[in-house]
């Protein structure tokens, strides 16, 4: 079945997006199901995710080279050492001891679900701390605020005594709505501006400017997907009943008959498939059937006010402070916004109220009472095609909530407890370190001209680093939000929040980029480490920071293997297919000349053809094609880490492989195993190791490794490019 979650995101058309090549990464709400999943299993039995990862199966002490174990190789048992199987050979007594501890709940253990684990949990007993303090925090500390909010969400109590109240308000003032002009003035408020869906002010990157761009965005609709609203198939008649029976339950719940409730629901299904007709569904997204040309549409004020001039969108930007005249405006379906401009008359306007009435409905009900709160799980839950929310805690779903709306705050909390400067100018420093070492090697570089290296270097010499941490976190000062005590209301304090989050979004508006790519998604406390093409910056945040993975007094040989290989990974990614199109600037420019460009791609088909002859799976291979990027980044930071350890006396080869290799264990489901070969853009974990390694003569003589072994692979045969 479609994921409709994602649907949304394809069908927005949001063509402004970060392309980012991720080495781990996660969010908020998979962190949380994460670590619940980590603790207790199916069957309710608790465990320590530390305990069993980092106590019990402990990887096994480095050991001469010719050891022989038995390990798995594609699904069949064989005798294998280091020369046959190094990551194998390293990890397979841990693998197969926490493959009991797999389900279908918690697919994979590995340093990133344990760092991962391990973040959520921190973050929590953060939060959790301030709880019992609460009586220290007042309600203008945003200490103060989360805790306010918290309590809101728990206090049922009063949430059911005020009912439906809390959206009446807003309710009411479309119902009062007389004339089209008087909804087009109320449609100019930042307040209203919330609820409008019909179309909707979105302010993204836009990288061929560099500056942050205005993109009006297509209606969003009930069933998400425009074709089913015309699709006879069972799953877009099942889609649309489920949508039809919460609409009406939802009408009932504030106070509308039953036959209220459908004369509604119907009308507003007539206007919903009046729009979707001029709207691109999944069919034609995936059919190949898309008129690029009116997709993305830059155009002046003018020009869009000729375009749809019912919808007075320059006089409702003017009221909500985003009509700056001189700049162009991106309309993302130009078809769509013109069907509307034809909808938008005094004649449809009670159809028009009834949508935006439900929209109100449909977005607060999950802050009202415990039966809109339900109702609004039950279909959350059923269009993502999992358990409702009403299945956990309250207190969980209450500081999910916490979480979605102060991750900076949460973020600043965390680094000020876990993160500290010398941590973070260590590992700084070892990226300085890997600049440098790649400069040598593309000066040392034989097969391409100086014209080309002199641009390659450039582009190093800007690449930016954000580790750890950011300078600055969101500043949550202008947030009012009220206990109930104080006269509050969730939905109140909810609003505040999101005028809050709306006005900074607005504020970004034509300005330039910041390099600093912390953010909402990519935060301190998130495990993650990324490369951005178009700021050619990366990140590699706090959360990924930590022991065992790194830890400040560690020999500089592990240190290499984890958070080193991390680096010198997303540094390389600015050197691979991709990043081969970008210059130093993030511009889609060409930076190379056409011969090298030419050696440059022949010396990638070798890498395309080397990773599809391996059998990562009985009968299934690796994608050569797919994971190119991943690889050449791969191999790269390999070359680069080894250049260093050249460079340092008495270096423990062994130290360093080992390590490398451990970073790397990992134990999954087969299904899981299976879906990530076919999808991930990555390289199975093994490989990661395996056909990484067996590019370098160093490992070769670490441990023995000769020709006639699995491990070896030909000298002409071996991968390199930078």
């Amino acid at each position: 079945m479609i994921n409709l979650k994602r649907m949304v995101k394809v069908i927005s058309f949001t063509m402004a997006f970060m392309t980012t090549f991720t080495l781990f990464s996660t969010d908020a709400k998979a962190a949380n199901e994460n670590i619940n999943n980590s603790y207790i299993n199916k069957q309710g039995i608790q465990y320590d995710f530390e305990d069993i990862i980092w106590s019990k199966y402990k990887p096994p002490a480095s050991s001469s080279s010719n050891r022989t174990r038995s390990v798995l190789d594609n699904g069949k048992e064989t005798n294998s050492g280091y020369q046959d199987d190094f990551y194998g050979s390293i990890n397979n007594d841990w693998i197969n001891g926490v493959n009991q501890y797999i389900t279908p709940d918690l697919q994979e253990i590995s340093y990133y679900t344990y760092l991962t684990a391990k973040s959520t949990v921190d973050v929590r007993d953060i939060f959790n701390e301030m709880l019992k303090e609460q009586s220290n925090y007042s309600s203008d500390t945003v200490e103060g605020k989360m805790i306010n909010l918290y309590n809101n969400i728990l206090d049922t109590e009063a949430r059911n005594r005020q009912g439906v109240d809390g959206a009446q308000k807003y309710v009411d003032k479309i119902k009062n709505v007389n004339s089209i002009n008087e909804l087009t003035e109320l449609l100019s408020t930042n307040e209203m501006d919330i609820f409008n869906n019909l179309f909707r002010f979105k302010v993204s990157p836009l990288y061929t400017n560099k500056s942050h761009q205005l993109y009006i965005q297509p209606t969003l609709l009930g069933l998400v997907n425009s074709n089913d609203y015309f699709s006879d198939t069972e799953e877009s008649k099942e889609r649309k009943e489920k949508y039809i029976n919460y609409i009406e339950s939802t009408l009932k719940l504030s106070g509308y008959s039953e036959d209220e409730a459908k004369k509604k629901t119907d009308d507003l299904i007539s206007f919903e498939e009046n729009i979707a007709k001029s709207m691109i569904g999944m069919n034609q997204l995936y059919g190949g059937e898309i008129d690029y040309q009116s997709l993305n549409v830059s155009v002046t004020m003018d020009e869009l006010n000729k375009m749809a001039p019912n919808l007075q969108l320059s006089k409702v930007m003017n009221g909500l402070g985003i009509d700056k005249s001189k700049n162009t405006i991106i309309v993302q379906q130009k078809k769509w916004l013109q069907s509307l401009n034809a909808l938008y008359t005094e004649e449809n306007l009670p159809k028009i109220k009834n949508y935006i009435e439900i929209t109100i409905l449909q977005a607060l009900g999950k802050f009202l009472d415990d039966d809109f709160v339900r109702l609004n799980d039950e279909y959350i839950a059923y269009l993502n095609q999992t358990e409702s929310n009403s299945t956990q805690s309250a207190e969980n779903d209450a500081y999910e909530t916490i979480y979605a709306n102060f991750t900076e705050a949460l973020g600043k909390l965390y680094t000020d407890k876990y993160c500290n400067e010398e941590e973070k100018r260590d590992v700084e420093l070892l990226a300085k370190e890997l600049v440098s070492t790649y400069r040598k090697r593309i000066n040392n570089n034989d097969w391409i001209s100086d014209l080309t290296k002199k641009n390659a270097l450039n582009k190093l010499d800007k690449l930016k680093f954000n580790i750890g941490y950011p300078e600055t976190y969101e500043d949550y000062s202008g947030v009012e939000i009220k206990s109930f005590a104080e006269g509050g209301s969730l939905v109140e304090n909810m609003m505040n929040i999101t005028e809050h989050q709306r006005k900074k979004e607005f504020a970004e508006l034509y300005e330039p980029l910041n390099d600093e790519i912390f953010s909402g998604t990519v935060t301190p406390q998130g495990v993650f480490a990324e490369y951005h093409f178009e700021t050619n910056s990366l990140v590699v945040t706090a959360g990924l920071l930590e022991p065992d993975f790194y830890n400040i007094n560690d020999s500089k040989e592990k240190k290499l293997a984890t958070v080193g290989f991390v680096l010198g990974h997303e540094i390389s990614h600015a050197f691979d297919d991709l990043g081969a199109l970008y210059d130093a600037d993030g511009n889609y420019q060409n930076w190379w000349n056409i011969e090298d460009y030419n050696k440059f791609n022949e010396k990638a088909e070798k890498f395309k053809e080397f990773y599809s002859s391996i059998e990562a799976l009985p009968g299934q291979f690796i994608n050569g094609e797919s994971t190119l990027g991943e690889n050449i980044a791969d191999i790269t930071s390999m070359a680069c880490l080894l250049d260093i350890l050249e460079t340092m006396p008495n270096a423990n080869y062994k130290e360093f492989f080992e390590n490398y290799a451990i970073g790397y264990r990992c134990a999954r489901s087969p299904e899981y195993e299976q879906q990530m070969l076919k999808w991930d853009t990555h390289s199975p974990y093994k490989y990661r190791v395996n056909a990484v390694l067996s590019q370098y003569e160093k490992f070769y003589e670490t441990y023995g490794i000769k020709e006639g072994d699995k491990m070896y692979v030909k000298p002409e045969d071996r991968l390199k490019i930078w």
